[in-house]
């Protein structure tokens, strides 16, 4: 999907809730001119790069939901140098295309052993506290968490907000 300035759609009228001084829309080739369904609002880019570089870490960012579109994690891998990048999409067609951005995982988010289907594809809930666990991510920050799964937010942001 081409996201330069002119592809708007409807939905870019539509500003975040909540706002923070280092606020933009954040996921293309261009930053400060991101629009369309993959990039999304993030706060502090540069700040969490720099942080995470100058304690030795790499930053870390979970993008859950892509239907192939990059965008967002090639966007990170190119601006935010060194991040650990982790895709989450149970509902894909076709191979996974950002594998040189990030680390793909099939697996839904939700509900640990719920059932779960969108797209046709059927496959079995993992909860964030599982996906965290399964990656060995205990003692680490998600330094950004994007999240686009048609639905399955809100079925796991308030076990999320549990864990914090």
């Amino acid at each position: 999907m081409n996201t330069s300035m002119g592809d708007r759609v409807s939905f870019d009228i539509y500003e975040p809730e909540a706002t923070c001084f280092s606020e933009e829309r954040f996921g293309s080739d261009i930053r400060f001119s991101a629009f369309g369904d993959g990039p999304k609002f993030i706060c502090g880019v540069d700040f969490i790069a720099h942080q995470t570089a100058h304690r030795g870490k790499k930053c870390l960012v979970y993008s859950v939901g892509s239907n192939n579109n990059v965008d967002f994690e090639k966007a990170v891998h190119t601006f935010m140098n060194g991040c650990e990048i982790h895709t989450f999409d149970p509902t894909l067609s076709t191979p996974f295309v950002g594998g040189q951005y990030a680390t793909f995982h099939p697996w839904g988010l939700g509900e640990d052993g719920v059932e779960a289907r969108a797209r046709g594809k059927v496959w079995e809930g993992k909860s964030f506290e599982t996906i965290i666990r399964k990656l060995g991510h205990e003692n680490r920050t998600i330094d950004i968490l994007k999240i686009d799964c048609e639905g399955c937010e809100w079925v796991t942001m308030v076990p999320l907000f549990e864990l914090i």
